[in-house]
């Protein structure tokens, strides 16, 4: 089952690293598990991965399919011995400090078999698909525009997949102060994953259960980090989080229902799901 944060785990060993302008690693936990470990001080800042682990447990408190997250403790001995994983910068390479650091859990179904990228003739197989909504409108709320990143693994029945979602990284904080965040650019880069019909049913029930459960998932967020992780910054973020939940359906999509309702009456169909996108607002 996909909880939130569990006890903290000391890294033994060094796999690989991570693609990715993270520059995250793959490490070995002395559970046994593999962990995709962020630095406290990488190239995405302290505050992006203490905000990744934050949106990791609200994700996991409301619902959506995500992987495990933990502390690691990093050796001192392990970073000498592995100089290929400390961090690359424009002003040469930089070695992590030892100590306590963000990880994720390695998705390992059983038996090992997982797509990173699905052709879509294969959507038809996921059978949650509607969780894609659930993760753009979380998404949306605390503010991560970057792709949605996801895993499909084997579920229950034959042939039959579920995705899990991943990397809950980025912020409106880190965007330039020239960018434009739009709307789309969270959402999963096959557009095709999203069942159409299901797109203004399905976003108005998730934002209903954001509204819900969205202080309960924050206090619960809250109380998983680490103390030394609490600081200004990430309160600060989650007061913000929480002055956005009764406005969410105006944030989100505040032509939606009126789009769609006059499109359908002049067309007699529903408009697509790219047209309703579009329509969307540029926060």
């Amino acid at each position: 089952m996909i909880s939130g944060r569990s006890s903290t785990v000391s890294a033994i060993d060094f796999v690989r690293k991570m693609q990715g302008k993270s520059q995250a690693a793959l490490i070995k936990a002395s559970d046994h598990e593999q962990y995709v470990v962020k630095w406290m001080h990488g190239p995405r800042s302290t505050i992006s991965v203490r905000l990744e682990a934050l949106r990791n447990s609200v994700y996991q408190y409301l619902g959506l399919p995500v992987s495990t997250w933990t502390t690691i403790d990093i050796p001192d001995e392990l970073l000498k011995a592995h100089p290929e994983m400390w961090i690359s910068t424009p002003k040469g390479i930089i070695r992590p400090d030892a100590g306590i650091h963000f990880a994720s859990r390695l998705v390992s179904p059983p038996g090992g078999a997982f797509y990173e990228f699905l052709p879509t003739r294969m959507f038809s197989r996921v059978t949650n698909r509607s969780d894609f909504w659930g993760a753009y409108a979380a998404d949306v709320w605390t503010e991560r525009f970057e792709i949605r990143q996801a895993l499909f693994v084997p579920d229950e029945a034959p042939s039959s997949l579920r995705a899990i979602f991943i990397d809950h990284g980025s912020s409106f904080a880190l965007l330039g102060s020239k960018e434009v965040a739009r709307l789309t650019s969270c959402l999963y880069s096959d557009r095709l994953i999203y069942p159409e019909s299901e797109m203004v049913t399905g976003l108005h029930d998730w934002i209903e259960h954001i509204r819900k459960n969205g202080h309960a998932a924050i206090a619960q967020a809250h109380d998983s980090l680490p103390p030394e992780w609490i600081t200004s910054s990430v309160v600060e973020k989650e007061n913000r989080l929480l002055d956005r939940i009764q406005d969410l359906r105006d944030i989100m999509f505040p032509s939606i229902s009126r789009f769609s309702s006059a499109a359908s009456r002049k067309t007699g169909r529903c408009c697509s799901v790219r047209v309703l996108l579009r329509a969307g607002t540029v926060l």
